[in-house]
């Protein structure tokens, strides 16, 4: 009978990369290496030359792994690409699954077992990516406010008249809630940190520590199984980075077509 899954998982959603291997899902799984490294230039290269040299340290081989996982973003546009074509190329040349996990979803997991957590990725320009979700230990996360892209403010009032808090499934419009009973949320991610003083008058609301705030690949590995096991997967090559909004030069390329007209 074989084991639990073992997995390769890719985290490149911000500066800081990571690689992980994991074993079984978020019910009771392990970690059992991961490795982070700073985005530059070669970013790819170096990516997957730190995969082998995980495995090669782990004491695995590229025959061993069972799933790849990879993260789908939000958040760098660059690091997304890159994250995704590498594990595309791996899943094509080693002939396996490839399951994309939403970035928020692997911060939530990476930040508490249970309770609530609302995510924030500094998404520069004045926003975070941000998405909230209810989590029970050893299961896929549950959306209490869909991912999105907006200013802090926004996501402030939207808070500030959500509490307490309830699954629904809101997308926007002005006034949006999320009613029910009552429980604390647990604050977490890097745009959580940059802007923090504008969450803090909410009373029900609490605070990540500071090296809970990156995205891990050993939560997207954990995360990734879960997923694989649920439902079946899509094929590798349809997946596509989830990037909640336009890049800055497609948002200047449309203003200048714009004035144009």
């Amino acid at each position: 009978m074989a084991g639990p899954t073992l997995t390769l998982a890719l985290e490149t959603a911000t500066s800081r990369s990571s690689v992980a291997l994991t074993r079984g899902s978020l019910a009771g799984g392990d970690v059992l290496a991961e490795w982070s490294l700073e985005r530059g230039r070669q970013q790819q290269r170096s990516l997957l030359g730190t995969v082998a040299r995980l495995l090669r340290q782990s004491g695995a081989d590229w025959r061993d792994l069972a799933l790849l996982a990879v993260s789908l973003g939000p958040g760098s546009f660059t690091g997304l690409r890159i994250g995704l074509a590498a594990a595309q190329g791996l899943a094509l040349a080693l002939e396996l699954p490839l399951v994309g996990v939403p970035t928020l979803e692997a911060l939530a997991c990476a930040a508490a077992a249970s309770g609530d957590v609302c995510c924030l990725l500094d998404a520069r320009r004045g926003q975070v990516y941000a998405g909230c979700y209810r989590l029970a230990s050893g299961q896929r996360p549950q959306p209490l406010l869909a991912p999105r892209a907006c200013p802090p403010a926004i996501l402030a009032s939207i808070l500030r008249q959500s509490t307490p808090f309830s699954p629904t499934l809101p997308s926007s419009a002005a006034g949006e809630r999320l009613a029910g009973a009552g429980r604390p949320m647990l604050m977490t991610g890097d745009g959580a940190e940059v802007y923090r003083r504008q969450f803090e008058d909410i009373a029900v609301l609490q605070w990540a520590s500071p090296l809970l705030a990156r995205p891990r690949a050993a939560a997207v590995g954990l995360l990734g199984a879960s997923i694989q096991a649920a439902a079946p997967l899509a094929p590798a090559s349809s997946l596509a980075p989830l990037y909640l909004r336009s890049s800055e030069a497609e948002e200047t390329r449309h203003r200048q077509e714009g004035t144009a007209g």
